[in-house]
């Protein structure tokens, strides 16, 4: 499907998806790992760079579309989530809350800067379960945890943007990307983290209904099937590697009877936030806190 009109896409690495500058594409902003937390307090130094190229741009050249949220999910959510619901705070409360925000600073930014509308590109799958976290993309959760968080900001999003606001619109193809107990399929991330270069004109087929106006937002079929799912905390057992202890590629919350940084229900067990990479050798069995569908059966 063509182009309404051309694009200008600003925000995290993964406007790499909708290069190279064409016709279709005609600005690409990345002034670093920003993020959509940042974005929506304003007080971070990419975020202001980010503000302050779109004050440069006349609105009349195309559509401003916005890349964020991914850093935000595979890096932070579940480092900062469990300790929240520890203290009474539901995912859904802190997910909405965050989306909200976001949502109000992309409103103030169209309205002072003249942009009729901003469309946020979605975060795609997260990154497969094989690609270790590292200084470059760190990584907390494991993969279908940071999937779920995914489509909780999506959906909100999609609610938000399909409810007909006036100035924030959504589109994504996240529900393409992963299976139904949400792991994220093979094929699509070419680093394990960004989507491939050949996809570039999926994307912007799933873009053109939002960018000609057609509709608000735009997810797939899958998003209705997907809202229906209801999700809870669980523990899950982690198998040592040959014996040396656990070895998980990425940061997660993993259970200890040794001063928890978090328990929930009273009890004096509890987790500690571990770093997988560098491996935790016990006696004693070790599971981890994931977030999982009531409707999966777990493992």
């Amino acid at each position: 499907m063509k182009l309404d009109r051309p694009l200008i896409v600003v925000g995290d690495s993964h406007t790499v998806t909708f290069r190279p500058l064409d016709a279709d594409t005609v600005a690409i902003f990345h002034p670093g790992a920003v993020t959509a937390d940042a974005f929506a307090r304003g007080n971070h130094d990419l975020a202001r760079q980010l503000v302050d190229f779109v004050s440069c741009l006349n609105p009349g050249i195309g559509a401003l579309v916005l890349s964020m949220g991914e850093v935000d999910i595979r890096t932070h959510y579940w480092r900062d989530l469990p300790i929240l619901v520890s203290r009474g705070v539901s995912v859904q409360q802190v997910i909405e809350t965050k989306v909200r925000a976001f949502v109000h600073q992309v409103t103030g930014v169209c309205e002072h800067f003249g942009f009729p509308e901003a469309i946020l590109w979605g975060p795609p799958a997260s990154n497969v379960p094989g690609t270790a976290s590292n200084e470059e993309f760190p990584t907390t959760g494991d993969n279908a945890t940071r999937n779920i968080l995914t489509h909780l900001f999506s959906r909100e999003c999609f609610a938000i943007a399909n409810a007909g606001h006036p100035r924030f619109r959504f589109a994504t193809l996240f529900y393409d990307m992963v299976s139904d107990d949400f792991g994220t399929q093979p094929g699509w991330l070419a680093d394990g983290v960004h989507m491939a270069p050949d996809l570039k004109f999926r994307c912007l087929d799933r873009l053109a209904p939002v960018v000609a106006r057609q509709v608000t937002a735009v997810a797939g079929d899958r998003i209705d099937r997907f809202n229906r799912l209801s999700f809870q905390l669980a523990d899950v057992p982690v198998s040592s590697s040959e014996g040396n202890g656990v070895a998980l590629p990425y940061r997660t919350w993993l259970s200890t009877d040794h001063s928890p940084q978090i328990a929930f229900g009273g009890t004096t067990s509890g987790y500690s936030l571990a770093d997988g990479l560098s491996g935790k050798s016990t006696a004693e069995p070790v599971s981890e806190l994931v977030l999982r569908s009531l409707d999966v059966p777990l493992p």
